[in-house]
């Protein structure tokens, strides 16, 4: 997950409501936490950052710790229309979840396809800086424990994490491509230290209109610099 530096105020760590104004969307956790006791809920998305103090190397870095009961039952959390409907969601179990239909028929998009304006998921990759879509097109995949990322709601239901979701078998996902044997298209540009990528997917009985769960719009939670991205005919 995507966040600003820590600052002697504030934590590093916080929520998303895209309701508020642009610049504002992000509330952290106030430093010094007041409520020591507080709880956060279940399948609800965090945005935290480790400190780039060069000093600090991977072996004195401190883990980002979460503690609670171990669930055994579907996990739901409430979507937001406000703003652009953006939400940001996590897998709320300590075990892998199925993404997408090509992973398995019990998946996080088909299940809670009824309540987002497409099928996709917005996932930041901090080694590239860039927001990286799956949908039902993609090779199966797979979202890491603990995995927080963004959806675009239609309407203010339960965002579903199911039992039947869960897997062990990781697919090797994370944020690294995987090879396919289907027509694709991939475009990419760099500018200095940015880089972005987007891919054009020949895939049988899909249109030259937007299709839903096959097609992604680019994530609209932030402003950016650089993109590369398709149109519809």
């Amino acid at each position: 997950m995507w966040t600003i530096a820590a600052s002697e105020s504030i934590y590093a760590f916080g929520e998303y409501d895209d309701a508020a104004a642009s610049g504002s969307k992000y509330t952290y956790v106030p430093n010094p936490q007041n409520d020591t006791n507080a709880i956060w809920g279940s399948g609800k998305g965090w945005t935290t950052k480790s400190d780039e103090n060069p000093a600090i190397t991977t072996d004195t870095k401190h883990d980002v710790v979460f503690m609670g009961d171990l669930h055994t039952d579907t996990v739901g959390v409430t979507l937001s229309t406000g703003g652009n409907g953006f939400n940001l969601v996590g897998n709320p179990f300590p075990t892998y979840l199925y993404g997408n239909s090509n992973a398995n028929a019990n998946n996080v998009l088909t299940e809670n396809a009824s309540l987002l304006t497409e099928q996709t998921m917005w996932f930041w990759d901090s080694a590239t800086q860039a927001w990286i879509t799956k949908n039902q097109s993609d090779l199966a995949y797979h979202i890491s424990p603990l995995q927080g990322f963004f959806v675009k709601a239609s309407s203010a239901g339960s965002f579903s994490f199911t039992e039947a979701m869960q897997t062990h078998a990781s697919n090797g996902d994370g944020f690294l491509r995987s090879t396919n044997n289907r027509f694709e298209i991939d475009l990419s540009i760099t500018s200095g230290d940015l880089s972005r990528s987007t891919s054009i997917r020949y895939i049988d009985n899909t249109s030259t209109s937007f299709d839903n769960g096959y097609d992604s719009s680019m994530f609209g939670g932030y402003s950016s610099s650089l993109e590369v991205y398709t149109g519809l005919v």
